[in-house]
């Protein structure tokens, strides 16, 4: 892909870390023996706590050449006591090799005041691979092979580690990955590294009303990337209360440079800033969360699949992490990023040929107060028993309309898009398509959420008549955003198939997880109130594809247009084109000042990660 400027580049040059634990004096003491035991390792971590107010016995066991072992043990509890006091304002600290032994068997503790350790290989190791406690000593051994030294990360105030994750290998994804078998699911999103921020709003805690310590009186403490863990939360959890919280679904894929994307990242930042907004939740600066999703994707840079192959699904979550218990927020709010390898394509809905079930007068939102608009977490929780009984029934997912069934809106997990597709014959007499009008559901009830996906596809539709060029291939584009009723897409259909060689009719799931995904028929019916038990009692409608021959993933011919477009896009080459058509256009032309300002959008589709400097890592 050609160089541009207005790309957006992330993490580029890397500095080494400054270690200064490297070069701690318990580093020339002898190295503690691998065998002692557990027994003789753990130490009580209040005893270390305590000692660490007699500095002169850490100074003499440290000046002294030949010491017992328990006396250099004692000397780097203490030290770590130190370091982990709440009066050192550090948020990393390093440790020789010397001081594994010990820190094993404080892993716990350690998580419980706030501290995550890590095993680092090389100075521009910058997050490290778990350092398990003494019970999982088996596991965590060939993770210390090759290490350098040993960090301690202090995780942004308010949000605790309780352990690690089991990570997969990159190598099990690979496989996934080159067998066509990655999917849209859980199975691997135990990857590698986890993004967390916390950003404290209240001065005291909602629970033990103790003070909220705020660095720099910021109430956004660092963010940090660590190895994947689980976390406690307390059991009034806001989220849990009063469904305070949304989330984000961003795509990451290599292209044929190899080059790292992001697609739309500022616009997913954007629709997430406004609904927590909306929900009395702080604003989340730019900067932080691009800085977390450049962190989380360096970090699990072995787990993106190969050109092709597959894509990383970045879900942020941002919610309520502090008690409530009145409808009120805690004023503690956390962000995490988490990254989970998926399918290329087709990778949510199920393969080959899709039937869904239209809901006909089941709203997927409450209608009135906008919540549709949002990324809510309880938008979809009310929809998922309902999915399961489609599913059951052999469908591929639902597609809700408005509570009196008058409007089609949106499916469970995507937008919905119909294509009314004209032919004519080409300039060789073949048959090519000469029109194509995309017909999709107004936003304007606050029900449907604000799809990047779906706004990519129609602002490339409209901008079509500006960069096709050859007359004898132009197509024309047109899109309109209105409602739509059941009764309307049976009618298209069926025009479609009574007029084969003039008409065509298709209809697309769209968004991050779906990309483009075909719809071939559609069930109408109703839903029991009380059962959500499914009756398929109204029209089948078929979806035919066009003559020309469709894709394997049962796409026709204008939705894969579509597909390829928004694939173009997403690596990049899509704006390498348009960048040459409008160095080529000469400024007198009528289309040179709308090819500037749609290559100016274009080009902010996309932030390029760079690959970080040390990249090898320690498979579990």
């Amino acid at each position: 892909m050609v160089a541009s400027p207005t790309i957006r580049r992330l993490g580029g040059e890397e500095a080494p870390l400054i270690v200064d634990g490297l070069q701690s004096r318990e580093a020339d003491r002898r190295r503690e023996s691998r065998s002692q035991t557990v027994t003789e390792t753990r130490t009580s971590f209040r005893r270390v706590l305590d000692a660490a107010q007699a500095p002169s016995r850490v100074e003499k066991v440290l000046e002294t050449g030949e010491q017992p072992i328990d006396e250099i043990r004692d000397a780097i509890q203490l030290r770590i006591a130190e370091a982990v006091s709440d009066d050192d304002p550090k948020d990393c600290h390093f440790f020789s090799m010397d001081a594994l032994s010990v820190i094993r068997g404080m892993v716990r503790e350690l998580m419980s005041k706030g501290w995550v350790p890590s095993i680092r290989h090389s100075i521009y190791d910058r997050f490290g691979t778990p350092l398990y406690p003494l019970n999982e000593i088996g596991e965590s051994e060939p993770l210390a092979e090759g290490g350098r030294f040993i960090a301690l990360t202090r995780m942004p105030r308010g949000f605790i580690a309780s352990s690690f994750r089991k990570p997969r290998t990159p190598g099990y994804v690979a496989e996934l990955a080159n067998t066509k078998q990655l999917k849209f699911g859980p199975e691997v999103a135990d990857t590698g590294y986890i993004a967390v921020a916390m950003c404290n709003v209240a001065d005291k805690d909602s629970v033990t009303l103790e003070s909220i310590p705020k660095k720099d009186g910021n109430n956004w403490d660092t963010p940090q990337t660590i190895p994947n863990i689980n976390y406690e939360c307390p059991p009034l959890e806001g989220i849990k209360q009063y469904g305070t919280g949304l989330f984000e679904g961003m795509s990451v894929e290599r292209n044929q440079e190899g080059e790292v994307a992001v697609f739309r990242l500022r616009d997913h930042w954007e629709r997430m800033n406004k609904g927590g907004l909306k929900l009395g939740m702080p604003e989340i600066p730019f900067e932080l969360f691009e800085k977390m999703v450049q962190d989380v994707i360096q970090a699990n840079w072995e787990y993106i699949p190969e050109c092709g192959k597959g894509r990383m699904y970045l879900r942020p979550n941002w919610f309520d992490h502090g008690g409530a218990l009145r409808v009120k927020n805690s004023g503690r709010f956390a962000l995490t990023i988490s990254a989970i390898p998926i399918a290329s394509a087709e990778g949510y809905f199920t393969k080959g040929r899709k039937k869904f079930f239209m809901a006909k007068g089941r709203a997927r939102v409450a209608e009135g107060g906008a919540s549709g608009t949002l990324k809510l977490d309880g938008n979809y929780a009310t929809t998922i028993k309902l999915i399961e009984n489609a599913e059951a029934k052999g469908m591929a997912g639902v597609i809700f309309t408005n509570s009196t069934g008058a409007r089609v809106e949106e499916t469970n997990a995507s937008s919905v898009i119909f294509i009314k597709v004209e032919y004519g014959q080409g300039a060789g007499g073949e048959k090519r398509i000469k029109k194509i009008r995309i017909i999709t559901p107004s936003l304007d009830h606050g029900t449907i959420l604000k799809s990047n996906t779906r706004d990519a596809i129609l602002e490339d539709a409209r901008a079509r008549g500006v960069v096709d060029q050859d007359p004898d291939a132009k197509i024309e584009w047109t899109v309109e955003e209105t409602d739509v009723s059941p009764d309307q897409v049976r009618a298209w259909a069926e025009e479609a198939r009574d007029n084969p060689d003039e008409k065509g009719f298709e209809a697309i799931a769209v968004g991050t997880a779906a990309v483009i995904s075909a719809i071939h028929e559609i069930q109408v019916g109703s839903v029991d109130p009380e059962s959500l038990d499914l009756s398929e009692d109204g029209d089948l409608i078929q979806i035919t594809q066009p003559t020309a021959n469709p894709t394997e993933e049962g796409r026709g011919a204008a939705s894969q247009l579509i597909f390829e477009a928004l694939a173009g896009f997403k690596s990049g080459e899509a704006q390498s084109e348009l960048r040459e058509i409008y160095k080529q256009t000469p400024a007198s032309n009528a289309n040179y000042a709308d090819l500037g300002k749609r290559l100016g959008v274009v080009e902010n589709y996309l932030s390029i990660v760079e690959a970080p400097k040390d990249r090898q890592r320690v498979a579990a």
